[in-house]
């Protein structure tokens, strides 16, 4: 007795994943291939191993990406005297959405979110800064998941 869990990958054939005990009512499916979509669905078994008709509705769910790496921060140019120009890498590979830019006002101090840019941005300004003062910069990559550890400093 049980239900049995079937899953079809990207449109895929329906293949079995599980036999979960009747009255089963959340499954968390860890084997899952990374950005893949999954469409699932079930079917009631008796202790004789009979099964009822599958269920007609699926429910469909898309595994997140992994976090990604962190990006590597290239260089800080001051570009006036209250304003510096970024600019960094993306991680090699990973599906990156958005980048969050973090600075402090001293070594080993709290970092603060300057601004979060699109993924496709690379290179930024931070403006309205006090001149003559010292800064320290850091980048973090961000997707569906979450952020990566930020870079070095």
């Amino acid at each position: 007795m049980g239900i049995l869990l079937q899953r079809s990958a990207d449109g895929g054939p329906c293949e079995d994943v599980t036999v979960l005990p009747t009255g089963t009512a959340i499954y968390t499916d860890t084997d899952v291939l990374e950005d893949a979509s999954y469409a699932y669905r079930v079917q009631a078994l008796d202790s004789a191993g009979n099964d009822s008709d599958c269920t007609t509705t699926a429910v469909s769910g898309r595994s997140l990406p992994a976090l990604p790496q962190p990006p590597t921060l290239h260089s800080v140019t001051a570009v006036a005297a209250d304003a510096l120009a970024l600019q960094w890498s993306s991680p090699a590979g990973d599906v990156v959405t958005s980048y969050r830019l973090e600075r402090s006002g001293s070594a080993g101090g709290r970092f603060d979110v300057v601004l979060q840019t699109g993924g496709g941005i690379t290179l930024t300004h931070d403006t309205g800064l006090a001149p003559g003062a010292t800064y320290y910069y850091r980048v973090a990559a961000l997707n569906d998941t979450g952020a990566s550890t930020p870079s070095a400093v």
